[in-house]
């Protein structure tokens, strides 16, 4: 045994000097180097100093004003601002609760285990229990919905906005493939209509505009205009989804390995005649052993392509007297490889789709006993 050892006398080049060719190999990589770095040196760097290291990150408007940073001291005086909004001050326990009692739904629903038939009442009930914490329920001080703002509103709109869009872009998607010309219509309009216009513009329609147009003393609340509007807006994108998750189902079902797919939409091959004559019922006495002659014929990798007959049977003259000689001889034994007939006889739909039926089980006899006549035999040439 000899151990090879690899050559170490002919390496590449190494990864520092592939930077570098890719960096300065050419002209134009020297260019482009050169204008990176002067980008970097004249607008990168003056920012990155004035976001963080010439920053007042805790003070007053005074102590901002000295420096020449950027301000982020406004970050820990709004805080509160930021995340409970006009929320009352001491109830903000309420608004986080609320706020982690979604957030352990959406953890829930992420875990496979939970996938149950009892989801979707899981979700109901959750999504009531902490509109009810954020309405006050817990402390018995009624908060209206004007007072609602900041990170808890936030999460609810968005959760609410995407569970109620779902089922809507389902809704919408198949109306858009009904064969009904105004369902599909009318799919296509929303669904188009929708993702041309942004967020804000649905918003302001729906918050500003859409109480214009209700009669003189009625009104609706401002929280659930916006969103029946963010649920109308989300579900046109859902509708988009669920399209490219149908368009990426196959429409036929997958072949068997080994199967190949004729221009006329059958396949060739006994796998699939093995697939066909399969069926849910139990076939024919006729049919199964038609099929399954034609599964030995298949199975079998290779016949007596190049064997000589015995010497024995093989006539040969010498000199002026016919005698029977055992002299060598070029004919053979040949055979024809299975060939596309079998995907007529024994492959096509029509010969096993019915095979509980005495004329489809007799059809499908004559055709795989003509193929079996022709293709598997053995002749002796001339």
């Amino acid at each position: 045994m000899t151990l090879v050892l690899p050559d170490t006398s002919r390496r590449g080049p190494s990864a520092w000097q592939r930077g570098m060719k890719g960096l300065f190999g050419t002209p134009l990589n020297i260019a482009i180097t050169l204008a990176f770095l002067l980008f970097c040196a004249t607008v990168v760097w003056p920012f990155l100093r004035w976001a963080t290291i010439d920053a007042v990150w805790t003070g007053t408007a005074k102590d901002c004003a000295v420096r020449s940073g950027a301000c982020w001291a406004f970050l820990g005086e709004k805080a509160r601002f930021i995340t409970f909004s006009m929320y009352p001050r001491d109830y903000d326990w309420q608004a986080a609760s609320a706020t982690g009692l979604i957030a352990l739904l959406l953890v829930a629903t992420a875990i496979p285990r939970f996938w149950t038939r009892h989801l979707p009442l899981l979700w109901l009930g959750t999504i009531a229990l902490a509109v009810a914490i954020l309405a006050g329920l817990p402390s018995g001080r009624f908060v209206g919905t004007e007072k609602w703002g900041g990170f808890p509103l936030t999460v609810l709109l968005s959760t609410v906005g995407f569970a109620g869009a779902f089922p809507l872009g389902i809704a919408l998607e198949l109306g858009r493939r009904s064969k009904l010309r105004l369902v599909r219509l009318l799919s296509v309009g929303f669904i188009e209509a929708l993702r041309g216009v942004p967020l804000i513009a649905v918003l302001y329609v729906a918050t500003l505009l859409f109480p214009l147009m209700l009669p003189a003393g009625a009104s609706t609340d401002k929280l659930a205009r916006a969103q029946v509007a963010i649920i109308l807006f989300v579900s046109a994108y859902m509708a988009e989804i669920v399209r490219a998750g149908l368009q990426a189902v196959p429409s036929d079902s997958p072949k068997p390995p080994g199967c190949s797919a004729s221009p006329g939409g059958r396949r060739r091959g006994s796998c699939c005649c093995r697939r066909r004559c399969a069926p849910s019922s139990p076939p024919s006495s006729t049919l199964r052993s038609a099929c399954s002659s034609t599964r030995r014929l298949s199975s079998s990798s290779a016949f007596l392509t190049s064997s000589t007959p015995p010497a024995s049977l093989r006539p040969t003259r010498t000199g002026s007297a016919s005698t029977m000689k055992p002299t060598p001889s070029p004919r053979r034994f040949i055979s024809r490889s299975p060939s596309p007939p079998r995907a007529t006889a024994c492959g096509s739909k029509d010969f096993c789709a019915a095979a509980d039926s005495k004329a489809s089980g007799n059809r499908f006899r004559n055709a795989c006993s003509q193929y079996r006549k022709k293709d598997i035999r053995a002749t002796a040439l001339p």
